[in-house]
């Protein structure tokens, strides 16, 4: 079994999409030697009213709080924000909760259309691109996920490489990390971003990378990620965590 120093993508049984457990997760995660977890579960205000959000991830971290005395895995308590752009009211709100240690700015949603619908669309790289332009320019957040996982749904990735460099050199100037999200292995056949999208931000300049499996099921924590740290040495990131906000190199 491949060990981890850490995963920072994970979605619990608060996420609408995930059962997992937290106590299972850690059992899982203590096998594969992990040091640090982000549970990291959807917050996505076009579905769901603010206040059941603020309720749904205070549970949630009450939860932690409880099994974080029984582990040696540090866990760090994050939320994945989709189009936190849009809900200026919403983020606000999260920001009171004090004990959110980590946000990811994710794109899962595009002219009120699920990513899967608004592939279909003939420009819906470049809709999809603007938009996560949109979010890093203005939005609070840690890390930018799965930057090109609209790939997961197209026969095709041809992205306008302006917007590329652009959405690149925002997250650098703003010290957002870039995920290496690697679900894209059993989505898309390589990681999120991919291999040409690491070339540029190598090449503007881009250091901090956090590697996050996106796991909903129990065989897919920890996923590929002691693979891609291996395949992205040559790069020479600096891989990290982000904790109680900050990003810390391990």
């Amino acid at each position: 079994m491949e060990k981890i120093v850490a995963d920072m993508h994970i979605h619990t049984k608060y996420s609408f999409d995930s059962s997992l457990k937290i106590k299972h997760i850690l059992a899982k995660m203590e096998d594969l030697g992990a040091k640090y977890i982000a549970l990291t579960d959807h917050v996505e205000f076009k579905n769901q009213p603010v206040n059941e959000v603020i309720r749904r991830i205070t549970v949630r971290n009450q939860k932690i709080d409880e099994l974080q005395k029984g582990t040696d895995i540090t866990i760090i308590k994050g939320i994945e924000v989709s189009e936190p752009h849009l809900y200026p009211a919403g983020m606000e709100a999260l920001a009171n909760v004090e004990d959110i240690d980590y946000i990811i700015g994710s794109i899962h949603h595009i002219c009120d259309a699920s990513m899967k619908k608004m592939a279909e669309f003939t420009d819906a790289v470049t809709l999809y691109l603007e938009s996560m332009l949109s979010m890093v320019t203005s939005s609070d957040i840690d890390t930018l996920a799965h930057l090109d996982y609209i790939k997961k749904y197209l026969t095709e990735f041809n992205p306008d490489p302006e917007l590329i460099e652009s959405i690149l050199r925002e997250i650098i100037k703003r010290n957002i990390a870039l995920e290496i999200n690697t679900s894209g292995m059993r989505r898309a056949g390589e990681y999120f971003p991919g291999e040409g999208i690491l070339d540029m931000y190598k090449d503007f300049g881009g250091k901090h990378i956090t590697y996050g499996s996106d796991a909903h099921k129990i065989d897919e924590l920890g996923d590929n990620i002691a693979k891609a740290h291996e395949e992205l040495k040559p790069y020479d990131f600096e891989e990290g965590i982000i904790l109680k906000r900050g990003f810390k190199k391990l």
